[in-house]
């Protein structure tokens, strides 16, 4: 039997002020159950360091990427040793770049990822870089999946704004971590524990409107004066294809103002509320819009899962229809599931090892949102995921982990 491990989202930090990954002992754990239990792949499914999150934070060149790798594991010592531990038993291990770390695209970078594995101890040729995606048909299809994401994909094409000084086109959604999150997580830690970018951008609206337009308005490519009437505007010329192919750009960031224009009249109600204390406390109309936008990101956004119709469903289904691969596996959206096409093919998100926002239940929306603003108060879930994947000659099987850190074990993760 051959063992391959998806791990994803791991968005490891320099353990400042934008840290998200707190589970260093977890996961060396993890791989220190599953090393000696014969041959096993371990996948890097993108998304394992955060380069956007990591000082300083301007660097956005390609040169930056290996100090600031450096940076990321002298503040994190027990992965490097811990994946060289794991690979020195008979393992390998596979890399694979996600939008956030897509400076892994560049050979210096990854000299610098394996000069910092082999300095703990690890075999240089255990590692692999496999460029977007590791394939095994008719098993497997596994890839980071930003590349199905309007406001996250890459023209891997023309990944530079100035070749001369390797300045990288980031797309809008690394925009948004470096202008919005980068500048709001100071105030709201919870900031970048929401996922995707739309539900961020109105949750910000909803906590500081001043933050929401300074930061988040531009980024939609509208001026401030009657933003609210621009976004109406703007999604009357949506494209009538909600999903943008591999490759392929969009001049605004539809998906955002799809989702702030179902809540366009609520938000229009809002802004004649001074605050959101106000709105809540109040049984008026400020109440009512502020409690159905919670409930909205609620039922719409806590699960991309519960979207059948969502952009990485869509993929993975049309993946399975191409390839075929028996499974399907991404990371990206940071909400872990599993979904079971009529074909019989599977997608499955390896979800993240970071915290996520937990939405309240709908009787529970006044006081969670005046809580949100504490920064000791907000609701967090966190659930360490994983893919464990299963082949033996022509079968495989494939299932969503949960790696219980209290008892060192890894269990089904119920989906």
């Amino acid at each position: 039997m051959r063992r391959l491990l998806v791990v994803s989202d791991l968005h490891l930090g320099d353990n400042g002020s934008l840290e998200d990954f707190t589970c260093d002992q977890a996961f060396a754990d993890l791989l220190n159950e599953y090393g000696p239990k014969g041959p096993t792949e371990l996948v890097l499914n993108g998304d394992i360091v955060d380069f956007l999150q990591v000082q300083p934070l301007g660097a956005l060149t390609v040169d930056a990427a290996p100090l600031k790798l450096e940076t990321i594991f002298s503040r994190h010592p027990l992965v490097m040793p811990a994946l060289a531990r794991f690979a020195n038993r008979g393992n390998t291990i596979t890399l694979i770049e996600g939008n956030h770390d897509i400076e892994f695209l560049f050979p210096k970078v990854r000299e610098k990822f394996v000069e910092l594995y082999t300095t703990a101890g690890g075999e240089a040729a255990r590692l692999q870089y496999s460029k977007l995606s590791r394939v095994e048909y008719p098993h497997v299809h596994i890839e980071h999946g930003h590349q199905y994401d309007e406001v996250n994909s890459f023209d891997y094409g023309n990944l530079f704004t100035q070749e001369t000084t390797g300045t990288l086109r980031l797309p809008w959604g690394s925009r948004f971590v470096l202008r919005v999150f980068n500048n709001v997580e100071p105030r709201f830690r919870f900031i970048d524990k929401v996922r995707p970018e739309k539900a961020a951008a109105l949750l910000l609206f909803l906590l500081d409107r001043d933050l929401f337009v300074e930061n988040a308005i531009p980024l939609l490519g509208l001026t401030v004066e009657g933003w609210l009437n621009q976004i109406r505007m703007a999604f009357l010329k949506r494209p009538t294809s909600g999903w943008i192919p591999k490759g392929e750009t969009s001049e605004l960031p539809w998906d955002v103002i799809d989702a702030l224009n179902e809540s366009l009249n609520d938000m229009m109600i809002l802004e004649q509320t001074r605050t959101i204390d106000e709105a809540l406390i109040s049984k008026g109309a400020g109440g009512s819009a502020a409690r159905r936008i919670i409930e909205r990101l609620n039922s719409g956004w806590k699960s991309s899962l519960s979207k059948a119709n969502s952009y990485d469903v869509r993929a993975a289904e049309q993946i399975t229809k191409e390839g075929p691969a028996q499974f399907v596996i991404f990371g990206h959206t940071h909400h872990a599931g599993v979904k079971r096409f009529a074909s019989g093919c599977h997608y499955i998100n390896s979800g993240t090892w970071t915290p996520l926002l937990d939405f309240p239940y709908a009787k529970d929306t006044d006081q969670w949102l005046i809580d949100a603003m504490d920064a000791a108060k907000y609701p967090v879930t966190n659930s360490p995921t994983f893919v464990r994947v299963q082949i033996v000659e022509d079968s495989c099987n494939a299932e969503l982990m949960t790696w219980n850190a209290a008892r060192r074990c890894a269990e089904p993760a119920g989906y």
